[in-house]
């Protein structure tokens, strides 16, 4: 199942509705060349800030002796992201196209999506790492100040 999410592209001008130019009734959509390279830039900036958000929920949260609460909101996150992973992968899972894509020659849907798949599975990974750091740097400046 394929969901079409096209609103963070048309905020950022890079895809347009050229429907009223035809008059047939069909979509037409035009499409930056740019876009692309934009959506693999933020796609790239996933890795920073999985890890970031990971480390903040954990850090703010064991500073303010909330740690469990820390720990399941991490875990339920980065859980939600690892069964997405799977469904990505697997082949099952909904796949969110944030922009038209033109079909080439050959259809390597497969490759993309256990890459798809794999990418969640990493972003996962990194924000329980994230949160493993922030309990760590967490505890470590609380014994110093002891």
């Amino acid at each position: 199942m394929e969901l079409e999410w096209y609103w963070p592209a048309k905020q950022l001008g890079l895809v347009k509705d050229i429907s009223e130019q035809y008059g047939d009734g069909s979509r037409y959509l035009q499409v930056s060349s740019k876009t692309g390279d934009i959506f693999m830039i933020l796609l790239l900036l996933l890795i920073p800030l999985c890890f970031m958000l990971g480390f903040l929920f954990r850090w703010i949260l064991v500073k303010k002796k909330k740690d469990a609460l820390a720990k399941k909101i991490v875990w339920g996150i980065a859980g939600a992201m690892f069964v997405y992973a799977i469904l990505l992968a697997v082949g099952i899972g909904p796949y969110i196209k944030f922009y038209p894509k033109g079909s080439g020659f050959l259809d390597l849907s497969v490759i993309e999506h256990i890459i798809k798949g794999v990418y969640c599975g990493f972003l996962a990974l990194l924000l329980l790492l994230g949160g493993k750091v922030g309990v760590k740097l967490a505890t470590r400046c609380k014994d110093k100040e002891q």
